[in-house]
């Protein structure tokens, strides 16, 4: 049993998340008479479940004469622009151009500097130029 009352979402798990979503509204136990045509009436569990245990593919976009990523500032716009709009609770994935491949310190500061070094350890996946990956976990971790 996914739901329990009042009704708050127990789910701790992805599994468990895409068989909550696979198997709703069949003997979840939220709506004793609900045949499968109220599915509706679960839609704000599902929306939960969906914020937060999917993940989030987000590909930054820059000029691709770029080849490194510097300042605090402009680390913390692309974060605001590609970012902070896609987020939710489950895992977010951030994908730079392979053409980037060097990055400071003060790039990587602006960039984390809304979620902190936790929550970005803990949810967040840097991909690109494996150079480039690197680089950016090291100077996360400081």
């Amino acid at each position: 049993m996914y739901l329990s009352y009042p009704y708050v979402c127990e789910i701790n798990s992805k599994e468990e998340a895409v068989n909550f979503i696979k198997n709703r509204c069949s003997n979840c136990g939220r709506y004793i008479d609900c045949s499968g045509i109220n599915a509706s009436k679960c839609d704000d569990v599902v929306a939960k479940v969906v914020r937060e245990f999917s993940e989030v593919n987000i590909k930054i976009d820059v000029p691709n004469d770029l080849r490194a990523l510097a300042g605090y500032s402009y680390g913390k716009y692309l974060f605001e622009t590609f970012v902070e709009p896609k987020m939710n609770k489950g895992k977010i994935i951030v994908t730079f151009p392979d053409y980037i491949d060097m990055v400071a310190v003060s790039f990587v500061q602006g960039f984390i500097s809304k979620v902190g070094i936790e929550v970005f350890n803990n949810q967040f996946e840097i991909k690109g130029n494996p150079e480039f990956t690197e680089r950016f976990l090291v100077r996360v971790d400081g």
